[in-house]
């Protein structure tokens, strides 16, 4: 008998699957405990390594460019800043990356646990905030000494992410 037929029940393994028959018309062979153990044990690590994958997905975005597609660790960013029609990426190990799309659009992709809109142009990863300087209008100032201004009406909401941190 082919072992895709009948009522075969596949048993996966550490690298092959091995094919263990029933037959339907005999009852005498009884599926093995262990090799059922096993398999819901594979069955469950091919799940965290998929839950594992999909956290690693939601680290990093992808930019893509004229001539390139980047894909960056959101911990990597330490702001962008919006130009108009384009939002330019300021990273730690990296040259700015320039893309065609909206500073909003960013802030939905990158969500508001780690990033803060600080000002209409700028977008800030909370992670990379050194200091904020009261005297220069609660100016924020980086880990990289980039200066990036807050909105008046920003001030509060970002002295309370800061002291929740």
């Amino acid at each position: 008998m082919e072992p895709w037929r009948g009522s075969t029940i596949a048993v996966l393994q550490t690298n092959f699957y091995q094919y263990t028959n029933f037959p339907s018309n005999r009852n005498a062979f009884k599926p093995k405990a262990d090799e059922f153990k096993f398999a819901a044990l594979y069955m469950l690590s091919s799940i965290s390594f998929v839950e594992k994958r999909e956290m690693q997905a939601s680290q990093r975005i992808t930019l893509n460019t004229l001539n390139a597609i980047h894909l960056v660790k959101k911990q990597d960013i330490l702001y962008c800043k919006c130009n108009n029609s384009s939002t330019t990426f300021y990273l730690t190990n990296h040259k700015p990356i320039v893309i065609s799309q909206s500073i909003s659009e960013i802030e939905k992709q990158l969500g508001t646990d780690s990033f803060f809109r600080s000002h209409q142009s700028y977008l800030v990863n909370i992670n990379h905030i050194k200091e904020i300087n009261k005297a220069d209008n609660y100016s924020i100032l980086l880990s990289d000494n980039s200066q990036i201004p807050t909105a008046t009406r920003k001030r509060k909401e970002i002295l309370q992410i800061l002291l929740d941190k």
